[in-house]
């Protein structure tokens, strides 16, 4: 955290912004729901997100390269920033709502699952898009 500049702090910040009202104002888990929505959300961080930035790095003729936490998420040069501060949005916000459905309603919730596959598969996309360029 010493090593963080103002945008590291601004996004911490606004992580935990978004991670308080999850806790504090849970939704009820939705029994009814597959966990279909979990694989579908892993398979879209692994490998469509990844798809469409080499896609659109070829096209635009972009750097890929692996983001730090202290980049600009909105700097439309580099698209992996954007997409490394959404996965950790997604993943955040997901463990917020698992946490807080399982310690108010003590269900599962399976949307809170799907986001934070999401999240977690997207960064192991970013990871395995930019393995060897660093």
């Amino acid at each position: 955290m010493k090593s963080w500049n103002r945008t590291g702090k601004l996004k911490a910040l606004f992580l935990f912004i978004i991670f308080i009202p999850n806790i504090i104002f849970p939704k009820a888990g939705n029994q009814n729901d597959g966990f279909e929505s979990v694989i579908l959300g892993f398979i879209f961080g692994l490998f469509i997100i990844p798809l469409l930035i080499k896609v659109n790095s070829f096209i635009f003729k972009q750097k890929l390269e692996m983001p730090d936490w202290n980049d600009n998420p909105f700097t439309f040069t580099k698209p992996l920033r954007f997409f490394h501060f959404m996965s950790y949005f997604f993943f955040i916000s997901g463990l917020s709502i698992v946490i807080g459905t399982g310690v108010g309603y003590q269900q599962m919730n399976i949307f809170g699952l799907m986001a934070i596959s999401a999240g977690v598969s997207t960064l192991l996309g970013i990871k395995f898009m930019t393995r060897g360029k660093d």
